[in-house]
């Protein structure tokens, strides 16, 4: 095979990546939430990664990372 070939070739496969990147983003940064979030903590009550949930949780609220409130769910042991 030619190295032209080989070149055309892959700059058909980057631009095609490109396109495919550029489309895959817009469709990701128009979804928003349309109700509140569940965060759910696989942990019981007062552990470790209920605390940082309920550290952050305000904090997304306040930077306005989220059009939604996030509100922690402790996993309920029933479930387990």
């Amino acid at each position: 095979m030619s190295t032209k070939i080989l070149s055309v070739r892959m700059s058909l496969l980057l631009w095609s990546l490109t396109l495919c990147f550029l489309a895959a983003g817009t469709a990701y940064a128009a979804w928003e939430p349309s109700k509140p979030v569940e965060f759910v903590v696989p942990a019981g009550s007062g552990g470790g990664a209920d605390q940082m949930s309920r550290f952050v949780s305000p904090l997304i609220s306040k930077y306005n990372l989220s059009p939604k409130l996030f509100i922690v769910m402790p996993l309920q042991p029933s479930v387990w």
